[in-house]
This record gives structure tokens, sequence and C-alpha cells, in this order.
């Protein structure tokens, strides 16, 4: 019996892609470890990529920085000579929405008062 799962819990780090029926992003995950009474953290990327169309419905919700737990299958494929390895997804869950930092906050309030200031 063959089985190919993949389950990963990690942070959006791009802003997530959607063209057609395919949508993709980047994913962060990192493990962190003691080294000579140091700690240090290592952080991989994964391609995250999905042809599903309840997923990609959801995808327009996401957004870089975003805790997201991600099942799906490893999947290689070559291209110009070169392998190259993804994720494709077959469940994306939002675990936690990143915070908006106060740079964030007030160029939305400066857009909110904008839009107010129109006369229709």
């Amino acid at each position: 019996m063959n089985y190919n799962k993949v389950i990963l819990v990690g942070r959006i780090g791009n802003e997530p892609e959607l063209k057609e029926k395919l949508g993709r992003f980047r994913l962060a995950t990192s493990t962190k470890y003691q080294k000579n009474n140091e700690w240090h953290e290592n952080t991989m990327w994964h391609n995250i990529v999905t042809f599903n169309e309840n997923i990609l419905m959801k995808m327009t919700t996401l957004e870089k920085g975003n805790l997201v737990l991600v099942e799906g299958e490893i999947e290689y494929k070559e291209y110009n000579e070169k392998w190259y390895t993804s994720i494709k997804a077959f469940k994306i869950n939002l675990l936690q929405k990143r915070e908006k930092t106060e740079q964030e906050k007030t160029k939305i309030v400066n857009v909110i008062e904008e839009d107010e200031k129109t006369p229709f």
C-alpha cells in the first residue's frame, strides 16, 4: 500500500495568487532548536498549489501572515531539467488571522474617511 499525505501548519508568506482554476501561495514553517545554549530557528518554505474549487473560494479570504493548516500530498515536477517540489492542497483551514500593524490600521481608517467624503 502507498500513501502520500502531508499536514503543515504555518504562516502564508505572500498574498495568495488566484488564476482561473489554480490557487497558490508560499507557506513558512519553522522549527526551533537549541545549540550551544542558544536558541535558533530554522524556517522552511513550501509551495502550496490547489485546483480544488472549494479551496479556491476560501483562498479569497486568506492574507499574507495568516496561520493556516494545509492538508495535501507532495508533488514533484520536472521543468527545464530541474525538479520542483510542491504541496497539492486538498484542505486549507484558517487558524489565525494576522494582526494588522498600526500603519495598516491607519491606512484603513484613512481610506474609510476619504470614502465618507464622497457625496454618493
